[in-house]
């Protein structure tokens, strides 16, 4: 009882919930893609359910979707087998496997502030420290600021790249700096790619290609507009994914085994004009509100409130624009954030509710 009374409730899940109470909600809360799965992957799981694929798989995945998962981040620079890939319940079932199988009390787990609030809450889980790494006012995660956070007891450091919730989307050059200090200190990394697909400016660069301690996870619920589907995947070093493999065993299982098959061929979707019409629904946000660090990927704009992000999230629920607060990602309360994954539509609406509040004396 004492973990979970220690567990803050999520304030994006609650918002989420919200929205289901409401009516016309206009939801700029929840990094959910608004397309729907596209036809061949949905076309793939349907194939996989009347072919009997509806058991058990082994609990670290089908061999032929890790071979295929291989493939994949070998053109992302990273080697690796199918034998030293896991196959999860989404990115956070590899979240949770990971810092299961590699923290417990007295090991510090660096995370950057803001970041999506899982890494915080699963870490208390396992009784490790979190400790933050302050990236304000620019957001950028760098070896310099990562350097002065390291504590003897110092274990694991969270890199999310692009960055929920500001859409940062971290440099390579930034992220040699940050291997050469990883290895100096002989931390683990772990390595969150979930919003690889969504790049507006630069390149998505992993940082396993550099350090060989890195722990990468990605999955096909952003690119495929599949968050219900829950498919993630993570590699690594080798008695790291074979003890997740070992504990999802007895949590888990395994992942759902229809979409192991249809994800075959969801690492293969073309999701490029969603990418462009994103990346236009961004740029609307830049012309319209007063983003101090425009977003370079991911589904979200981090915005600096007048006053308490909180109270501000609040006056405009009273409009029916749900957005998130600043604590559900963060030690201050000065940005909300809000998603751009909606029809253009519903963004313009939002838009100009919030606008009014920046306009006004």
């Amino acid at each position: 009882m004492a973990r979970i009374d220690n567990l803050d409730v999520s304030i994006i899940r609650k918002m989420f919930d919200l929205s289901a109470t409401m009516k016309d909600p206009i939801n700029l809360s929840i990094g959910i893609p608004h397309f729907d799965v596209p036809k061949e992957v949905k076309t793939a799981a349907k194939d996989a359910i009347d072919s009997g694929q509806n058991k058990y798989t082994m609990s670290q995945g089908l061999v032929q979707l890790r071979e295929r998962i291989a493939k994949k981040f070998g053109t992302q620079g990273i080697t690796t087998t199918a034998e030293n890939i896991i196959v999860t319940a989404g990115v956070a079932g590899a979240v949770d496997l990971f810092f299961r199988v590699t923290v417990g009390p007295g090991d510090d787990v660096l995370v950057p502030d803001p970041s999506y609030g899982l890494y915080k809450e699963l870490i208390k889980f396992t009784d490790a420290r979190c400790v933050p790494i302050d990236t304000y006012p620019d957001f950028q995660l760098t070896a310099a600021r990562i350097q002065q956070a390291i504590t003897p007891n110092t274990k694991v450091l969270v890199i999310n790249t692009p960055n929920n919730p500001t859409g940062q989307v971290y440099p390579k050059e930034e992220l040699q700096k940050i291997a050469a200090v990883a290895q100096k200190h002989n931390i683990l990394i772990l390595s969150d790619e979930i919003y690889e697909a969504y790049v507006y400016e630069g390149e998505h660069c992993s940082i396993g290609q550099f350090y060989e301690n890195t722990i990468t996870m990605s999955g096909i619920s952003k690119c495929c507009g599949a968050t219900g589907w829950r498919l993630g995947y993570a590699t690594g070093p080798s008695q790291i994914i074979q003890n997740m493999a070992k504990l999802q065993q007895y949590t888990y299982v395994c992942a759902p085994s229809h979409v192991q098959h249809a994800a075959i061929t969801a690492l293969d979707a073309d999701i490029t004009d969603i990418v462009a019409q994103y990346d236009a629904n961004r740029k609307l946000i830049l012309e319209t509100l007063p983003v101090d660090v425009p977003p370079q990927g991911a589904l979200f704009a981090c915005l600096k409130t007048p006053g308490s992000a909180t109270a501000f999230s609040e006056t405009l629920r009273e409009h029916k624009v749900l957005t998130v607060p600043g604590p559900a990602f963060s030690e201050h309360d000065t940005h909300l954030r809000i998603t751009f994954s909606v029809a253009p539509e519903t963004l313009k609406k939002g838009l100009a509710i919030i606008k009014g509040y920046y306009d006004s004396p």
